[in-house]
C-alpha cells in the first residue's frame, strides 16, 4: 500500500462482504399455520414486522373454519416475531396455510390533488417505489401496479398526479395492497443515512458497496475496465527522477432520498 493511503470504511462498515439481512421481496406474506382457537394465532413463514394494531388483509386461507378470508380485513395483536392473533373464531379448524397483505383503510376524494391512499400500517415506502393495489373501488381505479409519487405520512402515500384526482372515494373494506419493488430499510437504517443503495464513486473507479437485493449477502463486484479513470498516475519513464504520486480517490456518496454519508479511515473518531 502506498505511503499515506489508508483503507476506507463507509459508515464504519468495511468494504467487501456486506450482510443486508434476511429480507422478503414483497408481495403476499405467507402463513404456515393458524391455531384451532378463538382468537386464532397465526404463524408466518418469515418475520412479519407487524405491530399490534396494524390492519392486514387475508388473501388466502386453507382449512381454517371460520375462513380467514370471510372477513379479510383484520387488526393484529403481535405475540412474537413470527406470530400474531386476529379476532377470528377458528374453533372448528385451524389454518394449515394462507396468505395476507396490507389493508387500505380509505382512498378519499382529492379535488385538485393526486389520489391519496391511507393504509393500515407503517408502509415504509419512498417516492419511486411500486405497489400493487387490488379492489380500490375508486374513480379513477387504482387497481394494478402504481408508482408512489408522494409520501405525506408513515401510513399514507399518493399515486398518479394532480391531473387525475380521486373523484369517487374507494372501498374501506375490500381494498388492499402489497409492496412490489422498494428499497431495503434494513440496509438504510444500518448505514444511518436514510438512503438506499450506497455507491462509491472515485477517480480510480466505481464500486457498488450495497444494493436493494433481498435475503442475500452481496459481494461488491470489481470495477470494470470502462469504469476506471485517473487524474494522475505513476510515470515509469526512466528519464524522470521522481515518480508522480497516484491519484487519491475522490469519494462521493448519496442515497435514494438524497441524504449523504461520511467517509472515514479506520480508527477515525
Amino acid at each position: 500500500m502506498a505511503r499515506g493511503l489508508q483503507p476506507v470504511q463507509i459508515a464504519n462498515v468495511p468494504m467487501g462482504m456486506i450482510d443486508v439481512g434476511t429480507l422478503r421481496p414483497g408481495g403476499a406474506e405467507q402463513i404456515v399455520s393458524g391455531t384451532q382457537a378463538s382468537p386464532t394465532e397465526i404463524t408466518t413463514l418469515n418475520t412479519h414486522g407487524l405491530t399490534s394494531g396494524d390492519t392486514i388483509f387475508f388473501t388466502a386461507s386453507t382449512t381454517a373454519n371460520a375462513a380467514l378470508t370471510a372477513v379479510p380485513q383484520q387488526v393484529v395483536t403481535v405475540t412474537s416475531s413470527k406470530k400474531f392473533t386476529v379476532p377470528v373464531n377458528c374453533s372448528v379448524a385451524g389454518a394449515t396455510a394462507g396468505a395476507y397483505d396490507y389493508s387500505i383503510l380509505s382512498i378519499p376524494v382529492t379535488p385538485g390533488n393526486a389520489p391519496l391512499v391511507n393504509v393500515g400500517r407503517a408502509h415504509g415506502l419512498r417516492v419511486g417505489d411500486t405497489v400493487t393495489i387490488v379492489a380500490s373501488g375508486s374513480t379513477p381505479s387504482l387497481d394494478g401496479a402504481q408508482i408512489v409519487t408522494s409520501v405525506p405520512s408513515a401510513t399514507s402515500f399518493r399515486v398518479l398526479t394532480s391531473a387525475v384526482p380521486t373523484t369517487v372515494a374507494g372501498s374501506t373494506t375490500a381494498a388492499h395492497y402489497s409492496k412490489t419493488t422498494f428499497y431495503s430499510d434494513v440496509l438504510d437504517r444500518k448505514a444511518a443515512t436514510g438512503g438506499g443503495a450506497v455507491v462509491i464513486t472515485s477517480t480510480i473507479g466505481t464500486l457498488i458497496c450495497g444494493s436493494s437485493s433481498r435475503g442475500s449477502r452481496t459481494m461488491a463486484p470489481r470495477p470494470r475496465r470502462i469504469e476506471v479513470t485517473t487524474r494522475s498516475g505513476v510515470n515509469f519513464e526512466s528519464i524522470k527522477a521522481r515518480a508522480m504520486r497516484p491519484a487519491k480517490p475522490n469519494f462521493t456518496g448519496g442515497s435514494r432520498s438524497g441524504a449523504g454519508f461520511m467517509v472515514r479511515p479506520p480508527g477515525h473518531r
